[in-house]
């Protein structure tokens, strides 16, 4: 026994699959990245990737949205650029990551704040942005943008809110609140030790050659002066007054305590101040006045600053009304008492918001490119273009907007994809289960895993036939003719053609139905199927030859069924008129003085003896007529012979052994033994001692006294009654 193994030839572009040898994949040149190959130099994408425009063999991730300052990097998932972490709300959106959280501000690009409007970064910590106020808080912090907070102690000023002023529970008589629960007094006044809020004129003793001008403080009429070492005693004066000292009498002045003579005048005693006052001069003792242009710096007595009308913002008033920056700013040209911030380079779409710091315009952000480079930003990214505005999408040559979604641009084919989508300019990608048409870019065919045949592929793994095709419900992918009526025992082979099946032939007058062959003629019967007849009603079939041959159902007896329920006589007989089953033989003269056992051939009566010349029975010689002829009783001697009985010469035993041969005939299976007469048979002849037939003929019986021995036997013949038995 063997096998028939089929040898596949694989087609260009295909080679033979290592574990199915009859089995051919495509073939691609490189190894097909997050794919398989489909077809040849052809890779086809894992579900999740899509192909990568500049590099065929390889399918990337794609993510349903574009990952904002990102890059997909698995399906449906962003990885973000360094610097960059995924948006907790929109996880295809990665937002600028900065170690501390922005206070009064926002990341705005990584590791940086931009603050919201009305604050500012502060020097000391650039994740915190500060309240921010275009003018300084007197007795008060800046709190909120452009709001002062008022130290304690004091509260706002109606007129004027960037001035906070000292609270006192009670009004100051004679004086004024100079602090929380302070009051100072006018000229002249004091405040008393037990009331705070009063100030009052007093002198504990009378004041000699003065008066008292304010508490416990003489002055002196004119021409006098008050004693520097008594309070309420005046002293003449000298010829010029002391000023700031007492005329001690000897025509010099003696100068206060804090005080020390000019140099240019005796009379006059100056202010003494113990180091030089700066931008000033010693106006009372340790008191520096300022120059005018000049304010008294707080945190250093002895020193005056020049002022300035109005805050030199990011720097200090050097001089008089004239500002200078601090480092990293400059002078603003149109505000001399602004110094804007610095920055080396210019702030593209932005303003130079601190040294060497730009703040974005509303809708721009710092890019990539340089600190300086404010680029336009979109709230959503923009596909296959760039934010060209704030807001505002620029598509990349060979892309257009889309119609519903400004911020999205889809590639530019210059014909319609059919069954497919334009992926990018002019390059058209196809629906799942479409395939390019090599003969055109633009238009994508249904693909089908085998060929259709009989049809063509209309849709993917969907076959449609051909006219006058119909689907073949064996083959999903192939399509049989179409007839319009059932091939009875064929197949439609082609539209409107029938196919036989093996044994069976068209029919001549149906070309819709086969009819079996039986390469035998179904005589008595049909062909049913092939080699195979069903017999006719009344016929039924002859297991020997297969053959229908009617049905008798009483039996034939000396005839042969030909018909059903009707029997045909043998030659030589006749039907009997009371029973249309059964045949007498016909014997000529009627077979006088006898029996017609077969056609022509009489069983004598006893006591007669058959003619074959007369064809008739005569009477025999009773005696005997064993050396003659007996003729109607009468023996006819032969030569010979004579006597009643023919017996002057008499044969030994043969009277004896006339009645009893015995004859085998084949033809019936029976070996036949005349008892009392001899046997007949149909044109046979006497010989002596033996009764033989003519050829071609055989040995019957048909009368009582014939006995049968049902043995079987193999050939005709007569046997003498010795060879049997002996007679008693």
């Amino acid at each position: 026994m063997g096998s028939c193994r089929t040898h596949c030839q694989c087609g260009n572009g295909y080679q033979k699959d290592s574990e199915n040898n009859s089995k051919c994949v495509p073939i691609c040149s490189q190894n097909c990245v997050n794919g398989w190959c489909s077809a040849p130099e052809m890779c086809s994408c894992s579900y999740g990737y899509t192909i990568n425009l500049s590099n065929t063999y390889e399918c990337v991730p794609k993510c349903s949205k574009p990952c904002a300052y990102g890059y997909c990097s698995k399906p449906e998932t962003c990885s973000c650029h360094n610097g960059f972490v995924v948006n907790p709300k929109n996880r295809f959106q990665c937002i600028p990551r900065c170690s501390q959280t922005c206070l009064n501000g926002f990341c705005s690009a990584p590791e940086r704040c931009s603050c919201k409007h009305g604050y500012t970064i502060d020097e000391n910590d650039k994740y915190s942005c500060i309240p921010k106020c275009s003018k300084s808080c007197s007795n008060g912090s800046c709190s909120s943008p452009e709001t002062c907070s008022c130290f304690p102690g004091y509260r706002l000023s109606a007129n004027n809110k960037y001035q906070c002023n000292p609270i006192c529970s009670q009004t100051c008589q004679n004086g004024w609140c100079t602090g929380p629960e302070t009051c100072s007094c006018k000229n002249g006044y004091v405040v008393r030790p037990d009331d705070r809020f009063l100030c009052k004129l007093k002198c504990s003793r009378p004041c000699a050659s003065g008066y008292c001008s304010a508490l416990e403080t003489c002055s002196c009429h004119f021409g006098h002066h008050l004693n520097p070492r008594n309070k309420y005693q005046c002293l003449p004066n000298c010829s010029k007054t002391c000023l700031n000292g007492w005329c001690s009498g000897r025509g010099k002045c003696t100068c206060d305590s804090g005080f020390e003579l000019s140099k240019n005048d005796s009379f006059n005693c100056v202010p003494k101040c113990s180091e030089r006052c700066e931008n000033g001069w010693c106006s009372n003792p340790e008191k520096c006045s300022c120059h005018d242009g000049y304010i008294q710096d707080l945190e250093d007595k002895y020193k005056c600053i020049a002022k300035c009308s109005q805050n030199c913002t990011n720097g200090y008033c050097s001089t008089p009304e004239k500002c200078i920056c601090n480092p990293g700013y400059e002078l603003d040209q149109s505000n001399p008492y602004q110094c804007t911030p610095k920055c080396s380079q210019t702030c593209q779409n932005g303003i130079c918001s601190a040294p060497e710091t730009c703040t974005c315009n509303n809708g721009f952000a710092i890019g990539f490119h340089g600190k300086y480079n404010c680029i336009p930003q979109c709230s959503r990214s923009c596909v296959n273009g760039y934010c060209s505005e704030p807001e505002k999408c620029t598509c990349y040559p060979g892309f257009q907007h889309e119609k519903t979604n400004e911020h999205r641009c889809e590639p530019i084919c210059s014909q319609l994809c059919d069954n497919g989508w334009c992926s990018a300019p002019e390059k058209c990608i196809c629906h799942d289960g479409f395939e390019v048409n090599p003969g055109n870019p633009y238009e994508c065919l249904p693909k089908c895993p085998k060929d259709c045949v009989n049809g063509w592929c209309s849709s993917p793994n969907v076959c449609s036939c051909n006219t006058g095709y119909i689907k073949d419900p064996r083959d999903p992918n192939g399509c049989k003719p179409k007839c319009s009526k059932e091939c009875i025992n064929g197949f439609c082979a082609g539209i409107e053609k029938c196919v036989c099946n093996i044994g069976y032939m068209l029919s001549i007058t149906n070309p819709y139905e086969c009819l079996p062959i039986c390469s035998q003629h179904c005589i008595n019967g049909r062909c049913i199927s092939p080699e195979k007849c069903e017999c006719n009603r009344g016929y039924s079939r002859n297991k020997s030859n297969s053959k229908c041959q009617p049905i008798c159902s009483k039996g034939c007896i000396n005839s042969i069924c030909t018909e059903p329920e009707i029997c045909s006589c043998y030659p030589g007989y006749k039907k009997n008129q009371f029973n249309g089953h059964q045949c007498h033989p016909n014997c000529e003269n009627d077979c006088l003085n006898g029996q017609c056992v077969a056609p022509n051939i009489c069983v004598c009566k006893v006591g007669y003896i058959y003619n074959n010349e007369t064809r008739t029975c005569e009477k025999i010689c009773e005696e005997g007529c064993a050396n003659g002829v007996c003729h109607n009783g009468t023996c006819i001697c032969q030569e010979f012979y004579n006597g009643p009985s023919c017996l002057d010469e008499e044969l030994p035993v043969a009277a004896g052994l006339m009645g009893n041969w015995f004859v085998a005939v084949s033809a019936l299976g029976f070996l036949f033994i005349t008892g009392i007469s001899f046997v007949c048979c149909k044109n046979c002849f006497l010989k002596p001692r033996k009764i033989e037939c003519n050829e071609d003929q055989f040995m019957v019986y048909g009368f009582p006294s014939v006995s049968d021995d049902r043995r079987s036997i193999e050939s005709d013949g007569e046997f003498t009654l010795n060879s049997l038995y002996t007679e008693d």
